[in-house]
């Protein structure tokens, strides 16, 4: 086709240097021996992905540990964290992250990744674990609150006594 122009759309071209060449071949099928060339740098195309967060390491899931340490990393290289502990706000973080003084009961360690374009793990990795109470080391105090008077002399042969100590 003699002077009409063509038009090409290109997609989907990765992020880099790109050159476009073409030539022409008239009816008598004689090639342009010095393609036309073209050449253009395309943007890489924005990170839109977020991290994935993984938890390596934490307590065992029953514990009578206070303390508490997590090992934890994502599936991108230079991430940044943050981490809440029982549902508190997210805080920056880093790992190996550790808890101390922590209060017997049921706990749940979250964290997420952001990585440097900003895109952040919209399911942070989840750690639950429980602090067992220690177990009571204090003997009982026992006593007796009523019973026949202390020394005193009686003909009964009953006796009734009423004690107490601390519950359980």
């Amino acid at each position: 086709l003699v002077g009409v122009p063509a038009t090409y759309r290109i997609a989907q071209l990765s992020g880099g240097s790109h050159t476009f060449e073409v030539r022409a071949v008239d009816s008598s099928g004689n090639v342009d021996p010095e393609p036309a060339s073209h050449t253009w740098t395309a943007a890489e195309p924005p990170d839109t992905t977020a991290p994935d967060t993984n938890i390596g390491s934490g307590p065992s899931a029953t514990t009578m540990e206070t303390t508490a340490e997590f090992a934890f990393g994502a599936n991108e290289t230079g991430a940044t964290f943050e981490c809440s502990l029982d549902g508190a706000d997210f805080a920056e973080c880093t790992s190996p992250q550790q808890y101390t003084d922590l209060a017997p009961g049921n706990h749940n360690f979250r964290v997420r990744a952001k990585d440097a374009a900003g895109n952040v793990d919209g399911t942070p990795a989840l750690y639950p674990w429980t602090i067992q109470a220690p177990p009571d080391q204090t003997e009982p105090e026992t006593a007796i609150d009523s019973g026949p008077a202390e020394g005193s002399s009686t003909r009964s042969t009953v006796a009734t006594f009423a004690f107490s100590s601390e519950p359980g």
